[in-house]
Order: C-alpha cells, then structure tokens, then sequence
C-alpha cells in the first residue's frame, strides 16, 4: 500500500529521489506522471530484451555443451560481477539514474532478490539438463504458473478467454514434451521449479 511504501521512506514509485525526499529531494510528496514513449521505441525495446534474452540462452548452452563446463553457480556469478563491472562505470558517470531506497525498503526487498537469484541459478540446472527447444517450449508455461499464482496469492481470477489460450499453449508445450527424444527428469523438474519461481517473481 501507499501508506507502507511511505513508511519505508520511499514514493509511490518505491524510490527516493538524490536528496533523500519523497520525489527529488522534496520534503512533499507529489503525483509523477508516467513517461510517453512511441511504438517504435516500444517495439525497438522489445527487440532487445528478446534479442539479449535468446543470445544468453544459446551463449549459456553453448558453454554447458559444447565446453562441458557443468558449474551453473560459477557461471552465473561471473555474469553478474561482469554485470557490475559494466553498469557501475556508467553509474558514475550520470548515465543511469540516482535511484536510492532507505535501508528498509532494501530490507524488505531481500526475499525478492533470492527469489530472481534461485530463479537464474535454476534455469542454468535446467539448461545442463535439457535442450533449447524444449526448454524455450517448457518455458511457455510459465504463463499458467503465473496465473495461477495471481489466483492463489492475489484473488484474481482470468477471463474465459485467457484462460483459454493459456491452457492450449499448456497442451501444446505438453504435445511437444512427449516427443523429446533426450528427456531428463532432473531437467524438466528444473525447468518447473523455474517458472514457479519465475510467476512468484512476477507476482
């Protein structure tokens, strides 16, 4: 709610501006309209994140395959501390924003993190285990697991039509398991574990 949110010295967006303020450095909070931004430059983002998230995906395989380096953990934390060697540098320089949270927002937000954290480290067990086709297809469902997690932990309840399409493209990842010729029970159990964790992380 809007009333914990204050209470852990952060705005309705769930951050505080450079000078420690409900906004930017403002003792009053105040209303912050959300940024307009074109189809095109929509879709370019979209390009991205699916160009970036299919390039890891296959670069991760690779590495697990053709490299036989079978340490999903080492993997994963040489990516992130590369991550940072790369974003703090543009931290300093002004070309990110000065985001701050106030020490309980960031307390508050642990369960989150390990949350995104078991949520990569699985994916990469899952994908030592079981091909990219079938891991892009078995990770369809997570749309299912995240419906059904906004039922249990939100209430909300699908339109018919929703729920529709997202049990035919259930069958059809479903369909397309029975024909795995390379199928792991380790590998499939991982890639459940991660779209579970995946809905909760969106949730």
């Amino acid at each position: 709610s809007v009333g914990r949110l204050k209470s852990w010295g952060m705005n309705s967006r769930g951050i505080r501006g450079a000078g420690g303020g409900d906004e930017m450095g403002g003792g009053s909070s105040t209303t912050v309209s959300r940024p307009q931004y074109s189809q095109w430059y929509v879709l370019y983002v979209l390009f991205q994140v699916n160009f970036a998230s299919m390039s890891a995906l296959f670069i991760n395989k690779a590495i697990f395959a053709m490299y036989h380096f079978h340490f999903p953990v080492t993997l994963y934390l040489v990516q992130a501390f590369t991550t940072l060697l790369v974003l703090l540098p543009m931290y300093a320089f002004g070309m990110m924003p000065d985001v701050r949270l106030s020490r309980s927002a960031m307390i508050a937000l642990v369960p989150c993190a390990l949350v995104s954290w078991l949520n990569v480290v699985v994916g990469l067990l899952a994908l030592t285990r079981v091909n990219i086709p079938m891991f892009s297809a078995l990770r369809r469902l997570t749309v299912l697991f995240t419906l059904g997690s906004e039922m249990i932990m939100m209430g909300k309840v699908p339109s018919p039509a929703i729920a529709g399409t997202v049990v035919l493209l259930a069958i059809g990842s479903v369909m397309s398991a029975l024909s795995d010729v390379t199928f792991s029970a380790f590998g499939y159990l991982m890639v459940f574990l991660n779209n579970v964790l995946t809905a909760i992380n969106l949730v």
